[in-house]
C-alpha cells in the first residue's frame, strides 16, 4: 500500500493521489471513498527507543484504476 507524508498546504486527497503515482505510476484512477476518521495508533514501547516519532495517524483512500495495465 502506498504511503507518505502530507506536504504543506496539500489536502489528504491530494497527497493520496500523489504518494500512488510517486510509488506505482498510476495516474488513471478515480476517487471512490476514504476512511471517515483518521486512524491513530502508537508505537510498542521496544520500537519507541529507535524512533523519534511516537506513533501515526493514517487516513486511507480506495481509488479505482481505469488503465489498461
Amino acid at each position: 500500500m502506498p504511503q507518505g507524508g502530507i506536504n504543506k498546504g496539500e489536502l489528504p486527497l491530494e497527497a493520496a493521489k500523489r504518494e500512488l503515482f510517486e510509488e506505482t505510476g498510476l495516474k488513471n484512477v478515480s476517487f471512490i471513498k476514504d476512511s471517515s476518521k483518521w486512524l491513530k495508533y502508537d508505537f510498542p514501547r521496544e520500537i519507541l527507543l529507535k524512533k523519534k516519532n511516537k506513533g501515526q495517524k493514517q487516513k486511507w483512500h480506495l481509488f479505482h484504476f481505469s488503465g489498461k495495465n
